[in-house]
């Protein structure tokens, strides 16, 4: 009886595991080429040094998208917004020109005195 039983549970362990490597390798196939085709830089900021997201209160967030509301130095973050032109460049804080030299920023919001960018989920850094 305990032989029987040994050779059903290994038996069945084996069919789960092959039934459950082909559905894997199946949804990787399909997630790669959905994603290909996606520009990875546009709308997304490079940090160079480690910052905290805070709340619209200016707050700070203990607890932001699984993280501990600490993002660490080199993190891409995508913004929430659109780039906007610019005539001068020394007007805006932090503008950045493209190829052809045309100037450009993204809008910050200014609470108690800061600015702030909307990274989207109620954060801002």
């Amino acid at each position: 009886m305990k032989i029987n039983k040994k050779l059903f549970i290994s038996l069945l362990a084996g069919i789960l595991t092959t039934t459950s490597l082909a559905v894997t390798t199946t949804n990787i196939d399909q997630a790669q080429t959905t994603t290909s085709n996606v520009n990875s830089e546009q709308g997304k900021l490079t940090l160079n040094h480690k910052t905290r997201v805070y709340n619209k209160k200016g707050k700070k967030k203990y607890s932001y998208l699984k993280t501990n509301g600490l993002l660490k130095k080199g993190a891409l973050v995508r913004y929430v917004g659109k780039i906007k032109a610019l005539s001068d460049p020394d007007t805006k804080r932090y503008s950045f020109n493209d190829k052809d030299m045309n100037w450009y920023y993204l809008p910050y919001k200014t609470i108690k005195g800061k600015q702030y960018y909307n990274i989207g989920h109620g954060g801002y850094i």
